[in-house]
């Protein structure tokens, strides 16, 4: 229990979840299935460390338009600014 309260307090803290009634978002959005994730953490010798609690949602059965609107998702690879840089040189651009 003791890590699930940390959990809460985290996702709390960093205002990435709040809980509300279930019955105000039947109509507007799906109720995203939930589940815990638990992880022993342990010394070298086996002794008991402590347990750490992950909250996950399945964000896979969000439904676009009425879940979400917007997708946003940055991706960065080294090739590709090696392709830029070359070609702004290649071109004469100045930053």
């Amino acid at each position: 229990m003791e890590a699930l309260d940390e959990e809460i307090k985290a996702l709390e803290k960093h205002s990435t979840w709040k809980l509300v009634k279930r019955t105000l978002f039947l109509e507007k959005a799906n109720v995203l299935p939930s589940t815990w994730a638990f992880k022993t953490k342990r010394y070298l010798d086996e002794w008991y460390c402590k347990t750490k609690a992950r909250f996950c949602v399945h964000g896979d059965l969000q439904v676009e338009g009425l879940d979400y609107i917007d997708k946003y998702a940055p991706v960065f690879s080294w090739s590709t600014m090696r392709l830029f840089l070359c070609l702004s040189i290649s071109n004469g651009l100045k930053t």
